[in-house]
């Protein structure tokens, strides 16, 4: 087996959370987890651990939790593609699968634990959870939209799910997703001026 913790530092610059992880005397247990899950999942390009030690931090622990959501709910899992992440089977049905995050916008090498997370009230936390969250996820299904994910070989007649986390800011991962669906939908509660007059999900986008 593969330990992922042992390798030597190939990142350009080692992400804070990688290394937390990676000294605590506490998270043996988590380590082991995340080792067991790698070797399960495989790394078909060779690139997992660069950027699991650098600016990929979150973006790759959040791979390896889609995988083993999949693994877990009963999905046999082919991770063999470059594009899309998963291609998961189960009772004869086929899903695309795209795991993405929302990163901090200069870079995603920051410490966003929960541990600086800031206190927000009233019309702060309104703009937080109604318009600057939505904003910011939208902003990466837009540039997943982009990749034609339809057009690939591997993918054609098939359904694409792009499983998005939301991590660009300590305690984003607490912001309702909720608060997405008026941005995706057109329908459900915003605050002030919607983001966008046109929902994500438009007649037009559906039928493409």
């Amino acid at each position: 087996m593969i330990n992922i913790f042992q390798f030597p530092y190939i990142a350009k610059n080692v992400h804070p959370n990688y290394l937390s992880l990676h000294n605590s005397p506490f998270h043996q247990p988590a380590r082991d987890y995340i080792n067991n899950i790698y070797n399960r999942m495989g790394d078909p390009n060779g690139q997992f651990i660069k950027y699991f030690q650098g600016n990929g931090f979150h973006a790759r622990v959040f791979e390896l939790a889609v995988y083993e959501y999949l693994i877990r709910s009963g999905f046999t899992v082919d991770h063999s593609h470059a594009q899309p992440d998963f291609i998961a089977t189960k009772d004869g049905s086929v899903i695309c699968i795209e795991a993405t995050t929302s990163n901090i916008a200069d870079g995603n090498d920051q410490d966003i634990s929960a541990l600086h997370t800031k206190l927000l009230f009233d019309d702060d936390l309104q703009e937080k959870v109604y318009r600057e969250f939505p904003k910011r996820m939208l902003s990466c299904l837009s540039k997943k939209t982009k990749k034609k994910y339809h057009t690939l070989t591997q993918c054609k007649g098939k359904p694409l799910v792009v499983a998005l986390a939301p991590y660009f800011e300590p305690g984003s991962v607490t912001l309702t997703d909720g608060s997405l669906v008026y941005a995706l939908y057109g329908v459900g509660e915003t605050y002030g001026p919607p983001i966008s007059k046109i929902p994500f999900f438009t007649p037009r986008e559906r039928n493409n």
